[in-house]
């Protein structure tokens, strides 16, 4: 998948609206990302460029298959993984994709800030601890 694009899980449990590189997400372009409940959308803008493709293929599209729930708390969208230990956290500020404990930002993760600042390594509740 290339261009702009949307996926919807097949259970509903999220949509991803914005632009696709080869089967990943481009987080230097506008994301809208809807929960199951449908009431509020998560727009994640760029406010800088990103210079490494790395992290604009931070989140591909088997991610967004990957999903068993949607959570929405302190004005985030938390997206669980099969498996439950990992999982995406979106918000207007940033995107995560990483280690959750009770579905918080806690464990190995990566962070990108809509400064373009990328945080990669240990967080505990949300707060960047380290590099890995």
């Amino acid at each position: 998948m290339s261009g702009e694009g949307k996926i919807i899980h097949k259970s509903k449990i999220v949509t991803v609206e914005g632009w696709f590189c080869e089967n990943f997400l481009d987080l230097s372009k506008r994301v809208k990302v809807m929960g199951a409940n449908r009431n509020k959308s998560y727009i994640f803008e760029q406010t800088e460029w990103i210079d490494d493709l790395r992290y604009r293929q931070l989140i591909s599209v088997e991610d967004v298959i990957r999903v068993k729930r949607s959570l929405s708390y302190d004005g985030s969208l938390c997206l669980r993984f099969d498996g439950g230990k990992e999982g995406l956290v979106f918000s207007s500020g940033f995107v995560y994709k990483g280690t959750l404990h009770n579905d918080e930002i806690t464990g190995e993760g990566t962070m990108v800030k809509n400064t373009g600042e990328i945080l990669k390594g240990r967080f505990y509740r949300g707060i960047y601890k380290a590099e890995k």
